[in-house]
């Protein structure tokens, strides 16, 4: 028998593959200016192709079929079409929060992918889990900024959450369409990039892994599985906490758009920079699972090492943090 995750990425594929050409064709355009790496424009919205794949998982897997599947993606796709809005032109930071904070309220107390036992804890945990949504949408959204960067390290993040998964069970199968969306979009993205996610996909896309993580933690039933997807995304988690952490420290704007990510300050092709990435995203599956074995106490300190070499060679082409 065909495992879901495996059906879905056989269907989905390709479909993602043409929603990334439409959107070449549709010119909806990434025009460069001081903060961006690209130096052409390029078009953007990109993040289509994963959402029509998610979306199109729907009506071909049972699994889905419940009200709290439905809100999770209805969520995350409602925060691709401000993303979409805002790719169109720019609608400024405080409507994406004010969207990413009401969809992780609607996800959290309606109980979407088991997110529901978040909220029935008690009301600490169920805020938590609703700053936990809204953080790594905008990580994610914050690390769109470099091609291939985002888009392979979420396609990375969404296999092995799959794999964690129970199989059959809508977290496998949402996973599953996530990385078939990405995998059709990606080639698209690598250096020289000639399509972005844009705010569509990296909206969509922060916010599902997200709702996927709690949903695994669910589905699984072990603390353990709760630290896959951070470790996954840590070299994003840690690029986005220590440069905010930078910028208020220098009375900085968080709000306002910048290039001072480490990503942003290195003085590597961009391909290094996507691979660096990459490998980090990989290095946090093995220690995942060296975390459940014999092994597991040398687990986190190599990957802090990992990730404090990575910040230390991108600090080295550093540029001064603008208020």
């Amino acid at each position: 028998m065909i495992q879901p995750s495996w059906l879905t990425l056989a269907i989905l594929l390709p479909t993602a593959v043409l929603l990334a050409r439409a959107m070449i064709a549709a010119g909806i355009m990434d025009i460069p200016t001081g903060r961006k790496a690209h130096a052409r424009p390029t078009p953007r919205a990109g993040g289509i192709a994963p959402i029509g794949a998610c979306l199109l998982a729907t009506p071909l897997f049972p699994v889905l079929w419940s009200t709290q599947t439905a809100v999770a993606l209805i969520c995350a796709a409602g925060l691709g079409g401000v993303g979409l809005l805002d790719d169109v032109r720019d609608r400024g930071a405080a409507i994406k929060f004010a969207a990413q904070t009401s969809a992780a309220v609607a996800v959290v107390s309606l109980g979407s992918f088991g997110a529901d036992a978040w909220n029935t804890a008690g009301p600490i945990l169920a805020v938590l889990a609703v700053g936990w949504l809204v953080f790594i949408t905008n990580v994610f959204n914050f690390m769109d900024g470099s091609d291939g960067l985002a888009a392979g390290t979420g396609l990375i993040a969404a296999v092995f959450l799959a794999a964690a998964a129970p199989t059959g069970g809508p977290v496998q199968v949402v996973a599953g369409a996530l990385a078939a969306g990405l995998a059709g979009f990606l080639p698209f993205n690598l250096p020289p990039a000639r399509l972005f996610l844009g705010d569509t996909g990296s909206q969509f896309c922060g916010f599902l892994l997200g709702v996927l993580g709690l949903g695994l933690a669910q589905e699984a039933g072990t603390v353990h599985s709760l630290w896959l997807l951070p470790l996954l995304l840590g070299g994003m988690i840690v690029d986005v906490g220590f440069t905010l952490a930078r910028r208020i420290q220098a009375g900085a704007r968080i709000t306002t758009a910048h290039r001072e990510h480490f990503y942003q300050r290195a003085s590597f092709p961009a391909w290094v920079v996507m691979l660096a990435h990459w490998g980090l995203a990989l290095l946090g599956a093995l220690t995942w699972v060296m975390l459940d074995g014999v092994q597991g106490w040398l687990a986190l300190p190599l990957w802090g090492l990992a990730h404090g070499a990575w910040l230390g060679f991108t600090q080295a082409g550093g540029v001064r943090i603008r208020p």
